[in-house]
């Protein structure tokens, strides 16, 4: 998922969704999801290839539950193939990674 919250947009990997009665005076329950979010960009690649490039780790930032109103779209986070005959260096700095793909128009709002 791609969310819109205020602070910030933040990817993560949606585990559940529930709906909770927040108050006891609300009438009807809010829908709600249990996300995994992905860390911070790797701010090296974001600048090697020109903010195109969104490379993160997965779960690195956590738990949390966020509005199911916030989610802005699906998005994939694939994680990096390995590859033969590549550097051990290379290697270990992609391994754990996952990357961005967005489809276009695949974006949608909840009313």
């Amino acid at each position: 998922f791609k969310s819109n919250l205020p602070e910030q947009f933040e990817l993560g990997e949606v585990q559940y969704y529930f709906r909770y009665i927040m108050r006891e005076s609300d009438k009807e329950p809010t829908p709600l999801a249990m996300v995994s979010v992905f860390g911070i960009p790797d701010r090296a690649l974001l600048k090697e290839s020109f903010n195109t490039l969104w490379v993160a780790r997965m779960g690195e930032a956590g738990m949390r539950v966020i509005p199911a109103k916030s989610i802005q779209s699906v998005v994939a986070m694939i994680p990096f193939p390995s590859q033969r005959g590549v550097p051990p260096e290379v290697e270990e700095r992609f391994r754990g990674l996952h990357f961005l793909y967005e489809k276009m128009g695949l974006g949608y709002s909840v009313e």
